[in-house]
C-alpha cells in the first residue's frame, strides 16, 4: 500500500526498516538545521531568509524525481511567485537599516573613511566575503536537504497506519540521541564546541523552544505532508515571512509599504497555486513508467 499520489509507492516498512528510515530521515533534518545555524554566523538574515525559501524549488524537483509529481506550469509559476514575492518582503518591505543593512554606507564621512582603508582592512573584507560565499553554500545545501527531507518522508512513509508518525519520530529521536553524544565529545575534545551544562534559565528555554518550535512543528509539518504534500508544506512555510513582517508592523517596528504588501500576496498567492495544483492519480510520467515496470518498484524504492 502506497502513498497516495505518488507515483511509485514503497512498501510497508518493516521494525528493523522504520529503524532504518528514522535514520535517514533524521540525519536530512539533522544536517538541514546544523547547516542552517552554522551559516548564520557568516551572512545576513536577510539572505538566510531569501536562500532558506529556495527549499521550495528543491522540493520541487525532488518531487518529480522521486514521487511522480509533474512539473505543470501552475506548480513552477507558484515557487517562482512565491521566491519573488520573499524577496520583495525581505529587501523591498522594510525601511532603511532594516533586516540588517548597514547605514554607514550612505554617510559622507563613512565613505572618505572606507576610501582609506588600508591593505589589512581590504584583506580582512576579502576573508569576510569568503566567509558569506560558504555561509550561502551552507544555506543552499541546508534548503536542499530540507526539501530532500519532506520528500523522502512522502515517499517513505505509506500511512500513519503502518508508521505511526509519533513511533517514527521517536525512532528519529532515539537514533539522534545516540549518536549525539559521541559527536559532542569529539567536538568538546577538539576545542570545536565546549561542551557544558546552560544556566537555568537558558535551559528551560532551550527544552520550551524543543518541545514546541522542534517536536509539535516538525510533527505537524509531517501530517501535513502525508495529507498533501511535500510541496504544499514547503511552500507554506513561506508564509511566516510576511506574518512576521506584518507583525513588526501591528507592533510599529516596521513601516508598512507598497512592496511589502505585494510581497505579501505573491506569497500567500503561491501557497494557492500549490494547493490547487492537481497531480495525477497515476503520478505523471514517471508513475506510469513505473506501473509497466517489472519489477515494481522494489529497483526505484532503493534509490537514494
Amino acid at each position: 500500500a502506497g502513498a497516495a499520489g505518488t507515483g511509485c509507492p514503497s512498501e510497508v516498512p518493516s521494525e528493523v526498516g522504520l529503524v532504518y528510515v528514522a535514520w535517514r530521515l533524521g540525519g536530512l533534518i539533522l544536517c538541514a538545521n546544523l547547516l542552517f545555524n552554522v551559516s548564520l554566523q557568516y551572512t545576513s538574515v536577510s539572505s538566510a531568509t531569501v536562500i532558506a525559501s529556495s527549499s521550495a524549488v528543491w522540493t520541487l524537483l525532488f518531487s518529480a524525481w522521486l514521487l511522480g509529481e509533474p512539473l505543470s506550469l501552475l506548480r513552477v509559476a507558484s515557487v517562482s511567485c512565491g521566491l519573488a514575492g520573499v524577496l520583495l518582503v525581505v529587501y523591498g518591505g522594510a525601511g532603511e537599516g532594516a533586516w540588517g543593512d548597514d547605514e554607514h554606507h550612505h554617510h559622507p564621512h563613512a565613505a572618505r573613511a572606507l576610501a582609506r582603508i588600508s591593505h589589512s582592512a581590504a584583506a580582512a573584507a576579502h576573508r569576510a566575503e569568503l566567509k558569506h560565499a560558504l555561509g550561502s553554500a551552507g544555506l543552499v545545501a541546508s534548503a536542499a536537504c530540507y526539501g530532500a527531507y519532506t520528500v523522502r518522508l512522502k515517499r517513505e512513509v505509506p500511512s500513519e497506519k503502518e508508521a505511526p508518525l509519533p513511533y517514527l519520530f521517536g525512532l528519529m529521536g532515539a537514533s539522534l540521541l545516540a549518536a549525539g553524544p559521541p559527536a559532542l565529545l569529539l567536538l568538546h575534545a577538539t576545542g570545536v564546541e565546549r561542551l557544558e551544562l546552560p544556566a537555568r534559565d537558558n535551559l528551560l528555554a532551550i527544552c520550551g523552544n524543543a518541545l514546541l518550535g522542534t517536536v509539535v512543528a516538525n510533527l505537524l509539518l509531517a501530517r501535513a505532508a502525508l495529507l498533501t504534500s511535500p510541496l504544499v508544506v514547503v511552500v507554506g512555510l513561506s508564509l511566516s515571512i510576511p506574518l512576521a513582517m506584518a507583525s513588526d508592523v501591528a507592533r510599529q517596528r516596521e513601516r508598512l509599504t507598497p512592496a511589502l504588501l505585494a510581497g505579501a500576496l505573491a506569497v500567500w498567492l503561491a501557497f494557492l497555486g500549490v494547493s490547487v495544483a492537481r497531480v495525477p492519480k497515476d503520478g505523471g510520467l514517471l508513475g506510469r513508467m513505473c506501473a509497466h515496470c517489472p519489477t515494481r518498484c522494489r529497483h526505484c524504492a532503493g534509490l537514494w
